[in-house]
């Protein structure tokens, strides 16, 4: 009990968090705060291309979900103001209703960012509250490592839940979420994915603990380190012929979607394995990025490259060279 409480107070200080839940699950945990803070009757503001926990987590709810066109905030707040008119046509206000706007810092299935600091003003400006999903940010963005929130100079108490993940960065296991005292204490009353879970294992959370005392004492020596090494791939894969990049220079995840659209996503998920194939012939480990089918605005099919800070020049020309010999030879 003590090192849970302890990994808390760790993840607390490091965030800047007025209080943090942990969780035992990473994947239960945005999907049990949407489920436990919202309900028939809510609304929720939903990036198209949210990952699946977050879709997850909507419909358990059972709220109003509304998709915005991705990291489009034109399209949000247009979302919100058509919101407006329904329920004034119902008679009913905006402020009698609950409402979230729920996004990722970076999008597991684009590898993107999301303009926080215009999506939090927006918010403000109509009275939503946020929900931020930083599982990748948490950890690989930000001077200290802090995540999305510290790359756009969010405070968070603008936000009322910021969540992310033991795994990842962090190097362990489960799940957390950071908001306010009181919403921290209705999580644990309240929220399926705390209340009906056994905790972690106290290795796990030790583990995370000193994941995070890592990334403290590194003084920003890792993410520099790891930027330089998204900049190093994301560079030498820009002038592929047949290949494109989804993603930015600086996020630790890409995407590599072919250019020309074959007849279908089978027929573009097997000609993405013969590259994944190809790489693992060429001592390069791939992925396709994998989905459930269900999932609501399915992303194109693509292959999914992850940088590590601990990757060096060798490993990245290894790469590079494979994929780029892949663009010659395979099509």
């Amino acid at each position: 009990m003590d090192s849970h409480l302890n990994l808390e107070t760790t993840i607390e200080n490091f965030l800047k968090a007025e209080k943090c839940v942990i969780y035992s699950s990473a994947y239960a945990t945005v999907m049990s705060i949407l489920a436990t803070f919202s309900g028939p009757g809510d609304y929720l503001f939903v990036d198209e291309y949210c990952y699946h926990p977050i879709q997850t987590g909507g419909k358990l709810s059972k709220a109003n979900i509304i998709y915005f066109k991705h990291n489009d905030m034109k399209d949000y707040e247009d979302k919100l103001q058509d919101q407006i008119k329904e329920l004034r046509k119902k008679g009913k206000s905006h402020s009698s209703v609950r409402s979230i706007a729920v996004v990722e810092g970076i999008y597991h299935n684009t590898g993107e960012v999301c303009p926080l600091d215009q999506l939090v003003a927006i918010s403000k400006k109509y009275k939503i509250n946020v929900c931020i999903d930083d599982s990748i940010g948490i950890g690989t963005v930000g001077k200290g490592g802090r995540g999305s929130c510290e790359v756009f100079n969010i405070d968070l108490k603008d936000v009322a839940f910021v969540c992310g993940t033991l795994s990842w960065a962090i190097g362990s296991d489960g799940g957390f979420c950071c908001s306010t005292k009181g919403l921290s204490a209705y999580q644990r009353l309240r929220s399926t994915g705390y209340v009906f879970s056994a905790s972690s294992p106290p290795f796990l959370v030790e583990a995370a603990r000193r994941g995070f005392e890592i990334i403290k004492e590194s003084n920003g020596s890792l993410q520099s380190k790891l930027e330089e090494n998204c900049g190093a791939i994301y560079d030498g894969l820009t002038g592929l012929k047949n290949l494109r990049i989804r993603g930015t220079k600086k996020t630790p995840i890409i995407h590599l979607e072919l250019i020309q659209k074959l007849k279908d996503r089978e027929h573009e998920e097997r000609k993405l394995q013969e590259i994944v194939d190809f790489g693992m012939e060429h001592k390069v480990l791939l992925t396709r990025a994998l989905y459930v089918n269900s999932e609501d605005n399915l992303p194109r099919a693509s292959i999914r490259i992850t940088t590590s800070a601990v990757h060096d020049r060798a490993d990245i020309q290894t790469l590079l060279s494979a994929l780029q010999l892949a663009d010659q030879t395979l099509f």
